[in-house]
């Protein structure tokens, strides 16, 4: 008895997912002789897997990717980054999010969580990655050779935050950022995270509402406008 799988074309060109069981019965000299074959469409398990998988992957209430996604996503990009790029990382973190809570109720926090998450995607360059990795803390990463178009996308984020409303008034949202990068060799993610938390740390020790780069050298300041 063996199992297997198969891609097949159809008619019209695409290729489909099969199984292919097949029972081989032998002759007195041990060879075989004849065989009985089952094919069973599979796409639609196939479809499903895929599925569950991508919503393993989401923060399900945001609409972004999980912590543990961009754990894992981050070091991969680490392992596969060329000489002359750099990894990214930014971590925004909501200021005084309890205030929007106890001022506005929870259904507010909410919809201020959610908005933050769709200002990440929708502003977000060209192969940034964006996630939640808890509460009201957001984080994205981007292979890039130069961090303007990050540094961009971070000051974009702390106007648009500032933006945010609920049914025409704004709520007071804040946000705080701290951004670092990573070189190849001798980086891993755990301390590209400890230099963009450092530099969130910084940015809020010195007022909250702004941007703090770490740079390779572990020195946080805010970047040049």
């Amino acid at each position: 008895f063996q199992r297997g799988e198969l891609w097949l074309p159809l008619q019209t060109g695409e290729k489909r997912g099969f199984e292919l069981q097949v029972i081989m019965q032998a002759d007195i000299h041990g060879k075989p002789a004849f065989g009985i074959g089952l094919i069973t469409d599979i796409m639609s398990q196939k479809e499903q897997i895929a599925s569950l998988e991508a919503i393993n992957r989401m923060d399900t209430f945001v609409g972004i990717l999980n912590k543990a996604t961009i754990d894992n996503l981050a070091q991969q990009m680490l392992e596969e980054l060329q000489k002359e790029e750099r990894l990214y990382m930014m971590i925004l973190d909501l200021d005084d999010f309890k205030a929007i809570n106890d001022s506005f109720g929870h259904p507010v926090g909410d919809y201020v969580l959610k908005q933050v998450s769709d200002l990440m995607k929708r502003c977000a360059p060209d192969g940034a990655t964006v996630g939640r990795i808890g509460g009201d803390e957001f984080v994205a990463l981007l292979v890039d050779r130069d961090p303007k178009a990050f540094l961009d996308y971070a000051n974009q984020l702390l106007q648009k935050v500032m933006d945010i409303q609920w049914q025409g008034q704004h709520v007071g949202a804040r946000c705080s950022i701290g951004v670092s990068e990573a070189l190849k060799g001798g980086w891993t993610y755990e301390k590209l995270y400890v230099a963009s938390d450092q530099a969130l740390y910084q940015a809020k020790r010195a007022g909250k509402n702004r941007l703090y780069y770490c740079g390779p050298d572990g020195r946080s300041f805010p970047p040049p406008v």
